[in-house]
């Protein structure tokens, strides 16, 4: 549920700069952005699901790293998902209107909504979580290195 409320915020402040910012983003930097995106999800979900248990020894202790891992490798696949969702729509707007979204059209302004921008960005943010996520299991990785030593 954290994940959702945090992604919620992050979206709303993705839209607002893709609002306010007028960024060119083409369809080759972007296809550049997803292939990335999909390499650091198969390297995450590779180093995820042959996590090592082996060495652990106390049963909870085991049950908590099997908790952590599992909640990580659905966050990977989440964010893999809405990446994917995000990628596959930016391609469809783009041929159709040209990935810019009218929300409102006023006499004194309008708001639209650069959807490639909105898109990149969404992958970029996945991509530092993906990053994010490496360093926590290598952290995890040490910590259960640590206590296999001490006992």
């Amino acid at each position: 549920m954290k994940a959702i409320i945090r992604d919620l915020i992050v979206l709303i402040i993705i839209i607002l700069i893709s609002i306010f910012f007028d960024i060119k983003v083409d369809d080759f930097f972007m296809n550049t952005v997803y292939t990335v995106l999909g390499i650091m999800f198969s390297i995450g979900i590779g180093i995820l699901v042959t996590f090592n248990l082996h060495e652990i020894k106390k049963r909870t202790l085991i049950t908590r790293v099997r908790k952590s891992i599992n909640v990580s490798r659905n966050l990977y696949i989440y964010y893999f998902s809405f990446s994917t969702l995000f990628f596959v729509a930016e391609k469809y707007i783009r041929e159709g209107s040209g990935n810019l979204i009218e929300i409102y059209c006023g006499d004194s302004f309008d708001i639209v909504i650069n959807f490639s921008v909105t898109a990149c960005i969404f992958l970029f943010y996945s991509i530092f979580y993906f990053i994010y996520n490496f360093l926590q299991v290598q952290k995890l990785n040490d910590e259960i290195f640590d206590n296999t030593i001490s006992e």
